[in-house]
């Protein structure tokens, strides 16, 4: 889950007003694509689970990314939460 992590610190950074969404969407595919290397590694019960993170992750609209106060935390923390699900996993 290298990407994750590295999605995490681009997540992080300071992105100029009205980027934010325009750089989470161009991260969607690769977002989708690293889970989809690592999906079969989950017993069923826990793909579920990894699915519906992962879902999360990738699901936020533009506008909700873009909001001024909870936009960025509410992406961290669904990053976050795949990560923790992996590394526990």
């Amino acid at each position: 889950m290298a990407f994750m992590e590295q999605l995490l610190a681009e997540a992080q950074m300071h992105h100029l007003p009205n980027t934010y969404a325009t750089w989470y969407a161009n991260k969607i595919p690769n977002l989708r694509h690293d889970a989809t290397l690592i999906r079969g590694d989950f017993a069923k019960d826990k793909r579920v689970e990894f699915n519906k993170l992962v879902a999360i992750a990738a699901g936020f609209t533009g506008a909700e990314v873009e909001h001024p106060q909870t936009g960025q935390e509410n992406l961290l923390k669904a990053i976050h939460n795949v990560i923790d699900f992996t590394e526990a996993a």
